[in-house]
């Protein structure tokens, strides 16, 4: 059966690099795969930042460059909050103050090369009323009307204070309680 060329050169390379009687050892052939010797293993994820609020989610893409095998593994580097198998990144429910997560996504092919997302986690901001105008007046009757909303969970109760006096009379309090539906108002004891 003939040699086939690569080893016909193997031979020719043991021949010729062979130690000399006076070295000791045999020589060392070192076999290169496709492929090694190119660009180093990279990884990036995008986006590179994100801020998020209470049960806030981010789909986090990561890019393998340098391999052939473009899976990864993510993680919670550090921080708070989940991330799945898919870079999907969700917030924890409480965020009491802000802080920061890392999302990494390690590559499989060479698991000492990865690429990290930072999230920002705020706090829900508070409620805010804004609005807040006569809609109908008519002598000494209004109606007004107002939006509030924030707070990180629907707004389940509105209270509106009057300071100012009126013919003598203390100022007053006007309130709505979805919980039961009512509207109440109530003075300040002036």
């Amino acid at each position: 059966m003939a040699a086939t060329r690569s080893q016909r050169m193997l031979e020719s390379c043991k021949r010729r690099y062979a130690p000399s009687r006076s070295q000791t050892g045999s020589p060392q052939i070192i076999a290169l795969t496709p492929g090694s010797g190119g660009a180093p293993i990279a990884v990036s994820v995008t986006p590179t930042a994100v801020p998020l609020g209470p049960s806030g989610t981010q789909t986090f893409t990561a890019t393998v460059s340098g391999a052939s095998n473009q899976s990864v593994t993510w993680s919670v580097w550090s921080g708070q909050g989940a991330v799945s198998t898919g870079g999907v990144y969700t917030a924890p429910a409480s965020i009491p103050s802000a802080s920061t997560a890392k999302v990494r996504a390690t590559s499989v092919a060479d698991p000492s090369k990865y690429g990290e997302a930072t999230v920002t986690l705020n706090p829900p901001s508070g409620p805010s009323i804004t609005g807040f105008a006569p809609v109908n007046q008519t002598g000494s009757d209004a109606t007004f009307s107002m939006l509030a909303q924030g707070g990180g969970s629907p707004v389940d109760a509105v209270q509106v204070t009057m300071d100012d006096t009126f013919d003598g009379v203390g100022g007053c309090q006007v309130w709505y309680q979805q919980s039961d539906g009512r509207l109440y108002l109530g003075g300040n004891g002036n």
